[in-house]
């Protein structure tokens, strides 16, 4: 759990939200994913110091402004033109892997960047001085990512 909390933290989250308590361990609930965070782990006296390390983390991480000049937008909703609860897609899953693959090649070349969010651009997405700007962040280059096929929307509101 700490090699992938301090790889979250590593790429910008600062806010660590476990959340998962069961009354009881009785019945399927004991094979679900993630494990619950209560004391019916064995590691649970000691579950303290974990978070004590992300409670300061997240103190640090959120004293200050990273400030990023690259939107990669997430191809989310091209994913769902796919998605099916009936039957599997392999485009869905081509989507999920491209998407990952292309995130996974910027991290190792060390480039800085936010995800956007669609829906999050069309609500509050506007150009300035030919910047997207979004919330308090603005960007002079977006990046579409392979594999995305309905970002054409969301640039036809500005």
């Amino acid at each position: 759990m700490k090699r992938n909390g301090d790889w979250e933290y590593a790429l910008g989250i600062n806010l660590m939200n476990q959340h998962l308590t069961y009354f009881t361990m009785a019945g399927a609930r004991k094979y679900d994913y993630p494990p619950t965070f209560d004391y019916h782990e064995p590691w649970w006296n000691n579950y303290k110091y974990l978070n004590t390390h992300y409670a300061r983390l997240s103190l640090a991480l959120s004293s200050g402004r990273q400030i990023n000049d690259i939107m990669i937008l997430e191809p989310t909703t091209s994913a769902w033109l796919y998605d099916s609860y009936t039957e599997p897609d392999k485009k869905y899953a081509e989507i999920g892997q491209t998407f990952q693959t292309f995130i996974t090649k910027l991290e190792k070349s060390q480039v800085e960047y936010d995800l956007g969010s669609e829906n999050i651009i069309k609500d509050m997405g506007s150009v300035s001085d030919g910047k997207l700007i979004v919330g308090q962040a603005s960007y002079s280059r977006v990046v579409i990512p392979p594999m995305t096929e309905i970002w054409i929307c969301v640039l036809l509101t500005f």
